[in-house]
């Protein structure tokens, strides 16, 4: 039996229109047991279905109540990640598409996960961008943010998906 899906909105930005679905019932595998999915979305790599998703999301943690100062790391690490998925992974094509999936607990605990089409990377060998080569340099930031504002991040299939957890 296929899962039921319900349509939350649909959302028009340049390039192909695409709908953010949830998914009834599905198993959230991704985040482990005792998590809901909330969100399931795959957008065109634009950073226009970027900010979309991400105002859904900002939702969603008012919605759990969340707190201010998580929500805005949250927030913050989440942006990050999805703009690094269209940037390097999907090379900002909006013919390629991200997925972006997020799951809550009744524990007010967060996983978000996000996937791009790209070749992936090795996050052990990204500069750290407290070192003196890399402090003046416009990028490689990203990976750093996301750690320290978040509790848990892991990356999967060859850093073609990143995982974001937040209590």
């Amino acid at each position: 039996m296929l899962p039921e899906f319900r349509r939350q909105r649909k959302v028009n930005a340049p390039g192909p229109a695409y709908a953010i679905m949830t998914k009834a019932n599905d198993p959230v595998e991704f985040a482990g047991e005792g998590y809901e999915l909330k969100l399931d979305v795959t957008i065109p790599a634009t950073l226009t279905a970027v900010e979309d998703v991400v105002a859904r999301i900002v939702a969603l943690l008012h919605e759990m109540e969340f707190g201010e100062e998580k929500e805005y790391g949250v927030t913050l690490a989440v942006h990050e990640a999805l703009v690094n998925a269209v940037t390097h992974g999907a090379d900002s094509d909006p013919g390629k598409n991200v997925r972006c999936c997020v799951a809550s607990n009744t524990a007010k605990s967060i996983v978000i996960m996000v996937r791009d089409p790209g070749p992936g990377f090795d996050p052990q060998v990204v500069p750290d961008c407290k070192e003196a080569e890399s402090i003046y340099s416009g990028h490689g930031r990203g990976v750093y943010l996301m750690a320290k504002l978040m509790d848990k991040i892991e990356f999967h299939e060859r850093g073609t998906e990143v995982r974001l957890k937040k209590s």
